[in-house]
């Protein structure tokens, strides 16, 4: 997570947004815009093998959330600027 946390803010600073402009954070809840067996290992009873952040890109106005799951498999979300999901085509 800090990982991901760190690569957020070094994509704001390039876009010459502060990170003081920002809360420290603000959850986003990206599971209803994901296949519902992407988020977690198929046929295994442990619940702490899940998908990972992969790279966060902010380009054109909208934020591009990509996580590789943890069946192999990659997905990514698009965000507005107000971090709202946007639906995919």
């Amino acid at each position: 997570m800090e990982e991901g946390v760190a690569g957020v803010l070094r994509t704001l600073e390039a876009y010459g947004i502060a990170a003081s402009d920002r809360p420290p954070y603000q959850e986003v809840n990206l599971a209803s815009a994901l296949p519902p067996l992407f988020l977690y290992k198929v046929d295994s009873g442990d619940p702490s093998i899940t998908a990972h952040l992969r790279e966060v890109i902010f380009d054109a106005g909208q934020w591009k959330v990509v996580l590789d799951g943890p069946n192999g498999d990659v997905a990514s979300v698009r965000l507005s600027e107000k971090l709202e999901i946007i639906p995919a085509h």
